[in-house]
């Protein structure tokens, strides 16, 4: 009797058991022992400290602000005093003192602790006069929903200034004028036209100071020109005749050549790919929901491995591409909560983007995500519910467009397609840059767009460019990058770049 007692608690014990490893497998998604390439983590850790912290981590609100404040950085800020005007990049110290101050101003002018003495909206002639004076110009070069730009900044969706404004794309701080001792910032919605002043009660005096401080220390010749300034953005030349190519009025443009610092791929990292495969494959999978115990895996033609579920392949290319897509009428990945579904629109949709992107690369050994920007437009477009969102890593403070293998044609970094809270297709470009000691000189963009009418072999009477910046292009083949000017034309949806 007593031996079947002991056989009794033992099956019981052993139920027990297999209850809370089955649970293990249905809560984590994840298998507990190594299949082939599947690496062998510490199971405490990856199941046990992990889930845990997450719990207890900061709130998604507040994460969400921060990383997409890292992720929406101004391409260039534009300083302008008296004669002189500079364009800093991220990688230089006074574009990140101004971004911190400017941010800083912007940040409690939203959260309602500086009182705006005055608003008014001014006409676009008002606004370039601006430019033209003492200011500090943030330029984001891609349109964003302002309750985007809204919690980058400030934290929350929605400010004093909501009712204002809907569709943004800069920022402009000047001093209000000769009379107050206030600073005015500027924002144009691209929604409505309008431009918006702000007079803040806010001293000028520090914003005067580290514009006379820049221009104490650095040239003060300057080549450097607005588009309207050049009467680049008229759709007619002085004899009455048609222009071809029509740029916005805030492209600005540098006469003659200038130098660009040199930068190369980093070849450490694509020579670990496969290992980190093999080291971070649960990592990998569990960003994507892929149960190593259902799932089909196989190797393709190129070498590359395939993981297939739930309608939906992922693969993982020796070449460093990370590929996940839906075969045509599958559901997709499902990346938004409950009340990010209810209301599928922008901003809900650059939010699951954002957090899944994160998710994806916080495993990976090296830091892909501090040099990584929008770099699509983040609008509510015509199609509701339905959004493509496209990021580039940036190194000396200028973007990289990857080469396409497929195709030859440049494309981004990362691309995303998301669907009502579905995630249809994702493409990474695994990749990290280093900058070289090596100055490329780079032509006047004046030069480089003349021909881009006969390449585009377009027959519009004009063509409207909403932006000209110089970029580098990663070929896949050479390990140095090159760089070019990528110019984005409206109604155009390739990606166009001119050397």
């Amino acid at each position: 009797m007593k031996r079947k007692l002991i056989l009794k608690d033992a099956f019981l014990a052993f139920l027990i058991c297999l209850n809370l490893f089955l649970v293990f497998q249905i809560w984590f998604n994840t298998n507990m022992f190594s299949i082939d390439s599947i690496s062998e983590p510490s199971k405490i850790e990856e199941f046990l400290i992990k889930p845990v912290k997450k719990l207890f981590s900061k709130s998604n609100n507040g994460a969400f602000s921060e990383n997409l404040r890292n992720l929406m950085r101004p391409q260039r800020i534009i300083i302008n005093k008296s004669n002189s005007r500079a364009v800093l990049y991220d990688e230089n110290e006074s574009y990140q003192e101004l971004l911190g101050y400017t941010y800083e101003i912007i940040r409690r002018m939203f959260n309602g602790n500086i009182k705006i003495n005055k608003t008014e909206t001014i006409s676009l002639d008002d606004y370039c006069a601006v430019l033209k004076r003492n200011s500090v110009y943030l330029d984001y070069d891609n349109f964003c929903d302002f309750r985007l730009f809204s919690a980058a900044i400030c934290g929350e969706a929605k400010n004093q200034l909501s009712n204002d404004l809907s569709v943004v794309r800069e920022c402009l701080l000047s001093p209000a004028d000769n009379t107050l001792n206030n600073i005015a910032v500027y924002i144009k919605d691209y929604k409505t036209g309008n431009v918006m002043k702000y007079v803040i009660d806010e001293k000028k005096d520090v914003l005067e100071q580290m514009l006379t401080s820049y221009f104490q220390t650095h040239s003060k010749e300057s080549t450097l020109n607005y588009s309207f300034e050049l009467n680049f953005h008229k759709q007619e030349s002085g004899d009455g005749s048609l222009v071809r190519l029509v740029f916005d009025p805030l492209i600005i443009f540098n006469l003659v050549s200038s130098d660009i610092q040199g930068a190369e791929t980093n070849s450490e990292l694509l020579y670990r790919w496969p290992q980190i495969q093999d080291e971070k494959s649960n990592e990998i999978l569990g960003a994507f929901k892929i149960n190593p115990m259902t799932m089909r895996k196989y190797t393709n033609l190129t070498n590359a491995r395939v993981f297939v579920e739930n309608e939906a392949t992922l693969t993982l290319s020796t070449n460093g591409i990370l590929e996940y897509k839906t075969i045509e009428g599958g559901q997709g990945l499902l990346i938004a909560n409950d009340e990010q579904k209810n209301n599928f629109d922008i901003y809900n949709a650059v939010s699951a983007a954002v957090n899944f992107i994160y998710q994806v690369n916080e495993e990976l050994p090296y830091d892909l995500i501090s040099s990584l920007r929008f770099n699509s437009d983040i609008v509510n477009g015509t199609n509701q519910g339905s959004y493509t969102i496209s990021f580039d890593l940036y190194t000396n403070g200028y973007p990289i467009l990857q080469t396409d293998p497929a195709t030859g044609e440049n494309t981004h970094c990362i691309t995303m397609r998301i669907e009502n809270g579905y995630l249809k297709y994702y493409r990474q470009f695994i990749r990290k840059y280093n900058s070289v000691d090596e100055n490329l000189s780079v032509s006047p963009v004046i030069n480089a767009v003349d021909g881009l009418i006969d390449d585009l072999n377009s027959q519009d009477e004009h063509l409207n460019v909403l932006n000209v910046g110089r970029c580098y292009v990663d070929s896949g083949v050479d390990k140095a990058l090159i760089p070019q000017w990528n110019i984005r034309v409206e109604g155009i949806e390739k990606i166009l770049t001119v050397k």
